[in-house]
């Protein structure tokens, strides 16, 4: 959920939450789904944001977090997961022509990879063997 809020030079705020603009991109620095696949464009409906802030990931299903702990040969046993962002939305608001920092946003809306990002030495090596999706 995204609030915006304005600051004024006199010191006072102002919720503006449900009147600014939201728009969403690809951040084009961090690109890619737990599987390495692009992420899709927010046009296409993986992931929204409404009038009262509140960002919603939809169909087509995506995974932006990956497990990067890993197993590590001769181990047979995962370790407890270590979550890194392999993808992200970014969200920025706008109002009266004042555009907001952008709100960086994952998805965990799908299963995680099981075998994506391959470790290095550790190949073919299942790193998410329970398939999980984010913290």
């Amino acid at each position: 959920q995204l609030a915006a809020t304005g600051n004024y030079s006199s010191g006072k705020t102002n919720d503006l939450t449900n009147k600014v603009t939201y728009n969403i991109i690809v951040d084009p620095n961090n690109f890619l789904t737990a599987y390495g696949a692009t992420l899709q464009a927010p046009q296409s409906n993986t992931i929204t944001v409404n009038n009262t802030g509140l960002v919603t990931a939809i169909e087509p299903a995506a995974c932006t977090w990956v497990d990067v702990a890993g197993i590590i040969p001769p181990a047979t046993t995962a370790p407890p997961p270590s979550w890194a962002l392999s993808g992200d939305y970014e969200v920025t608001a706008t109002f009266q022509g004042i555009t907001s920092q952008p709100v960086f946003v994952g998805v965990a809306s799908s299963v995680g990879n099981p075998n994506n990002p391959a470790l290095p030495g550790t190949e073919g090596v299942n790193n998410n063997p329970n398939e999980l999706c984010g913290p």
